[in-house]
């Protein structure tokens, strides 16, 4: 009994060191940290109203941007899926653009079928604050796998911010990983993925555009197992490729769609639901009135400032709406009787006719940022002694 319990003890030390290591190694990043000053919000203002959807191009291709495949060996989700079975999966669906997006590597296996875009998904914290890089030509490492504040989520985007991609916050919603303030302060992104099958972040995009940032939305499946249908075929963006396809997804020449028909059925019916959809016909400005125009009737909202519902049509496919002077920004969502769902990007006040993007050059605050190091050292200092007691306590034992 007694060689029982000694083996249990020096188990329970050996797990107890394993944890406290690996604490330890998690914690070496936070070393790095940056402590920023926040401007204070803002709010789109202007006489000139920009509108992504000015001279749309009638022929938009469909695209996903988030769906995993196997990847390090089978460990991390998604490796019931091979790199052919999504391209497969997603060539049968008509999709013109197929983003493998796996976590921590760039999958190009879709390059020789016309279809390849360099995307990953950032990001191996606990709490899943995840960054999709659209464009990426290389993997960046660094990220806080603990705890993280704002000032932390900002410091990962300006780190993987690069001159050719676009950063996308992934599934805010998932695990509360970035919440609706978040977006009042967070810079030096460019879109928000607002529905996936981790939840919508209506919420979380509204309170970015109402801080008078330019983000747009995309929706993307964000699916890790395709055996199981209603994963897969159920959100994806319509692009307008009249310009170049990182150009159109900044500047907002694009729509999210999210699929309720058929979203449980197999690809066969998946394809006929994506074929009837309703489609964006046109969205215009002319003498200060918004006119929108879908292709089949559905219920039109329009979301203002603050994410308030400003009107709501029910069974059209047609609506104008006189612009106010106290509206900054307009956003046009669309449910359809059968569920289907479509969310333009917003019509947004301006003083030269160019959206106000969320880029900035942040000042850190010094003081904070030495305190902050401070903290995390002493964390690691604590640590380490630890480490070095259980140590002694094993050679005891």
């Amino acid at each position: 009994m007694r060689a029982i319990l000694h083996i249990f003890k020096k188990l329970m030390y050996a797990l107890l060191l394993a944890l406290l290591v690996l604490l330890l190694f998690g914690f070496l990043p936070y070393l790095n940290s940056v402590y920023y000053r926040f401007p204070d919000e803002g709010k789109f203002e202007g006489d000139i109203w920009y509108n992504p959807y000015e001279n749309l191009n009638k022929k938009l291709i469909k695209a996903n941007f988030q769906v995993q495949s196997r990847a390090w060996m089978g460990l991390t989700d998604g490796s019931t899926n091979s790199s052919k079975e999504v391209l497969k999966v997603y060539q049968d669906l008509g999709y013109d653009v197929i983003g493998i997006s796996d976590y921590m590597k760039i999958n190009s296996s879709s390059r020789a079928s016309g279809r390849f875009i360099s995307v990953y998904e950032h990001g191996y914290n606990i709490w899943k604050r995840h960054q999709i890089l659209i464009g990426a030509n290389k993997v960046k490492w660094l990220d806080y796998p603990f705890l993280q504040s704002i000032h932390h989520k900002q410091q990962i985007i300006n780190y993987l911010k690069g001159e050719n991609q676009l950063i996308c916050i992934s599934h805010p919603l998932f695990f509360n990983s970035y919440i609706p303030n978040d977006f009042r302060k967070l810079t030096n992104y460019d879109i928000i993925e607002i529905a996936s099958i981790f939840g919508n972040s209506l919420e979380q995009w509204d309170a970015a555009l109402s801080s008078g940032k330019y983000i747009t939305a995309i929706a993307n499946d964000d699916a890790h197992n395709l055996q199981n249908n209603v994963e897969y075929g159920r959100f994806f963006t319509m692009i307008d490729t009249y310009a170049d396809l990182f150009e159109a997804l900044k500047y907002g020449r694009s729509y999210a769609v999210e699929v309720r028909e058929a979203f449980d059925q197999d690809k066969s019916q998946k394809l006929m639901a994506h074929q009837q959809m309703s489609k964006l016909k046109d969205l215009k400005i002319d003498n200060n009135t918004l006119i929108v125009s879908i292709t089949k009737p559905g219920d039109i909202s329009l979301i203002g400032q603050g994410g308030t519902m400003i009107s709501k049509v029910l069974d059209t496919s047609k609506v104008k709406y006189s612009l106010k002077d106290s509206d900054t920004y307009i956003r046009v969502q669309v449910e359809f009787e059968n569920g289907n769902k479509m969310y333009l990007n917003p019509v947004v006040r301006t003083q030269t006719g160019v959206p106000a993007f969320a880029a900035e050059e942040l000042k850190v605050n010094i003081i904070m940022t030495i305190l902050v190091k401070l903290m995390y050292a002493i964390i690691i200092f604590l640590n380490f002694f630890m480490i070095l007691m259980v140590i002694k306590w094993m050679k005891r034992c």
